[in-house]
C-alpha cells in the first residue's frame, strides 16, 4: 500500500494502473432531482447549504471545465434556454443547443419529446459555425478559475466536451442524424471536422491556463440493444476525427481520455480504445454490460461504473451480493473506479445509498 495520495495523484494512478493508497471515491456520476426530493420528504436535510453531491457524500474532488458536453455541442455563445409556451401541464422549451422540446411543467422525471433541431442541411450548419469557432477563446477563458482551483488543491483538471456522435446528436437529433449518415454523408463529415477542430482548439487554449488532466467525451450513443450506429459507420464518420483529437490532447499533457456512453457499448469499446481513449463509463448492467467480462478483454482500459444501480432499491443483502461479486475481482486488476452504472435513481432509500457507500469504501485492492 502506498502513502496517502492527493486526489490528482490517485485519479491519474488509477487510470494508468499504478499502485494506489485506496480506490477513487466517485460512486455515482450524479443524483436524480426526484431522489433528492424523496429524501427531503423523508426528513433529510443535507449538511451543505446548497446540496453539494460530491462534498455531501465524501466523493473525490476535481476541477471542472464544461464546454457544452451533454447540454450543447460547445456553442459560444450558447442559446439561452427559455420556456416558449406553458399550458400548466407541458412546456415548450428552447434548449441551450437550439433545439425545441417538450417537458412536463412540474419538472417530473421523463425523457423530453424533441420537436426540432438546429441543423437540417449544410446551410443551417454554416449559419451556426460562428458559435463553433475554435479560435473564440471565451468559452475556455471563462473557466480560468478552475485551473487555479486544481493547482491549489491538487485536484485533477477535467474538461468536459461533447463526443463526436454527441456533437451530431445535439445538432441534428437522433432520427435526422442517422438518416444523414446514409443520405448526406458529406454533412456528417462536415460536422465531424468541425467537432475535431473545436475540441482541439479547446484543449490548446486550455493549456494556456494550466495542465488538462482529463478530457471527457459525452457520447450516449448506445441503448439497451447496442449502438445507434454500426462499427463500420463509426470507422468512417468518427474514428479518424477521434484519432486527431486524442493525439493532440496527449501531446498537450492530457493523460486521461474518457468516454461516457450508456447502454450496450460492447461493439464500440474496441473502436474507442483504437481511437486513443483509455477510460470508459458507466457500463450499464441492465443493458447487458458486465465489467468482469470487459476487464480481461481490455486489460488496460480503465473502467468507471458497472455496479447495478437497481440493487440499491433492494435489501442490504442485495447490495452485498453485487459488491462481493464484482469489487474484489475488479479492484485486484487495477484501473477501476467503483460506481453504480448511472445516477442514483428515485426509488433508492437514503439509508441504502449510505450503506452502499460504506460497504464500497470498505473494499481495497485485494486478491481476485
Amino acid at each position: 500500500m502506498s502513502a496517502a495520495m492527493t486526489e490528482r495523484e490517485r485519479w491519474l494512478a488509477t487510470v494508468e494502473f499504478q499502485e494506489l493508497d485506496r480506490p477513487v471515491r466517485f460512486e455515482a456520476i450524479g443524483i436524480d432531482d426526484e431522489t433528492v426530493a424523496n429524501w427531503r420528504r423523508g426528513g433529510w436535510e443535507p449538511e451543505t447549504p446548497m446540496l453539494d453531491f460530491i462534498g455531501e457524500f465524501g466523493m473525490a474532488r476535481s476541477a471542472p471545465v464544461f464546454i457544452g458536453a451533454h447540454l450543447h455541442p460547445g456553442f459560444f455563445p450558447e442559446f439561452r434556454e427559455e420556456v416558449l409556451e406553458d399550458d400548466g401541464r407541458r412546456q415548450l422549451v428552447r434548449s441551450q443547443a437550439g433545439a425545441l422540446f417538450e417537458r412536463f411543467s412540474d419538472g417530473s422525471m421523463s425523457i423530453p419529446r424533441f420537436i426540432s433541431f438546429p441543423v437540417r442541411n449544410q446551410d443551417d450548419f454554416r449559419g451556426l459555425l460562428p458559435r463553433l469557432n475554435p479560435r473564440d477563446h471565451g468559452r475556455v477563458d471563462a473557466w480560468s478559475w478552475a485551473f487555479g482551483l486544481a493547482q491549489q488543491n491538487h485536484w485533477p483538471l477535467n474538461v468536459y466536451v461533447s463526443g463526436c456522435f454527441g456533437f451530431h446528436r445535439h445538432l441534428m437529433g437522433f432520427e435526422n442524424g442517422l438518416i444523414a449518415y446514409l443520405e448526406d454523408p458529406e454533412l456528417i463529415h462536415a460536422l465531424s471536422r468541425a467537432w475535431r477542430d473545436l475540441v482541439v482548439g479547446v484543449v490548446e487554449r486550455a493549456r494556456v491556463h494550466g495542465v488538462v488532466d482529463t478530457v471527457y467525451f459525452w457520447e450516449d450513443m448506445c441503448y439497451k440493444n447496442g449502438p445507434m450506429i454500426s462499427p463500420r459507420m463509426f470507422q468512417e464518420f468518427i474514428l479518424p476525427y477521434y484519432h486527431v483529437v486524442c493525439d493532440r490532447a496527449r501531446e498537450l499533457g492530457a493523460r486521461v481520455l474518457a468516454v461516457d456512453t450508456d447502454g450496450d457499448c460492447t461493439r464500440l469499446v474496441p473502436l474507442f480504445v483504437e481511437a486513443g481513449t483509455n477510460l470508459m463509463l458507466p457500463f450499464e448492467v441492465q443493458a447487458g454490460m458486465e465489467v468482469r467480462k470487459v476487464r480481461p478483454e481490455f486489460p488496460r482500459l480503465a473502467i468507471h461504473g458497472g455496479l447495478d444501480k437497481r440493487v440499491l432499491a433492494g435489501t442490504r443483502d442485495d447490495i452485498d451480493r453485487e459488491l462481493e461479486a464484482k469489487l474484489p475481482f475488479m479492484l485486484a486488476r487495477g484501473g477501476y473506479i467503483p460506481a453504480i452504472d448511472h445516477v442514483v435513481p428515485p426509488n433508492v432509500p437514503l439509508e441504502n445509498w449510505r450503506y452502499f457507500l460504506e460497504r464500497t469504501r470498505g473494499f481495497g485492492r485485494s486478491p481476485g
